[in-house]
């Protein structure tokens, strides 16, 4: 089992499990709706891998916050701002589940 930063086990605690992400290359595209990358790199490394039929599928997480196109969820490892990615997740998670309704 993959071992939490003790930043990262504090926001466990209070909002819940964390869910492990799926290896790209194991993903069937055609199965999902909506790819999400956390940053500009895993983008650009989505879209190489991805068959171009499901290229439309692909885009960050963040740009479903409105006026937010082309940003990337900093990571919270390297950079130290587990609250901030967190919150970051749960804003685009919430307008997401809006354009959805």
């Amino acid at each position: 089992m993959l071992e939490l930063h003790p930043k990262a086990q504090n926001i466990e605690c209070i909002y819940g499990d964390f869910n492990d992400s799926t290896l790209f290359e194991n993903l069937q595209t055609y199965h999902y709706d909506y790819i999400f990358a956390m940053d500009a790199s895993n983008l650009s490394d989505l879209k190489f891998i991805c068959p171009e039929e499901y290229q439309n599928k692909l885009s960050l997480m963040l740009d479903n916050i409105p006026k937010n196109n082309g940003k990337s969820v900093p990571d919270p490892y390297f950079e130290g701002r587990f609250d901030d990615v967190f919150e970051m997740l749960n804003r685009a998670s919430g307008f997401l589940l809006e354009t959805l309704l």
